[in-house]
């Protein structure tokens, strides 16, 4: 969680650019999985990120108090199509 949290921010500096997230699982965090999630979902609300894109179930946690309206992909290749369509300037991908 924490090499994501960093991440976000580093994402999160380049505002006012366009910037868009594609986020999968984070499979090694075990029993604690959904509350670390969740937890990086509220940290990602509390920035102007263009678009959250998810691929996997445990990914679909960032989106329970998220602002951002929410995109779910069934693979890496179905986000990437999603998120050539919204468009960005940059796009921060895990």
């Amino acid at each position: 969680p924490e090499a994501l949290r960093e991440a976000i921010k580093i994402a999160a500096s380049h505002f006012p650019k366009k910037v868009g997230l594609i986020l999968g699982d984070m499979r090694e965090l075990g029993e604690h999985s959904k509350s670390f999630h969740e937890e990086l979902g509220k940290e990602i609300s509390l920035h102007p990120f263009a678009f959250l894109i998810t691929v996997g179930k445990e990914a679909e946690y960032f989106h329970v108090s998220n602002s951002i309206t929410p995109f779910s992909a069934e693979s890496p290749e179905e986000a990437a199509k999603i998120a050539e369509k919204l468009g960005f300037e940059m796009l921060l991908v895990k």
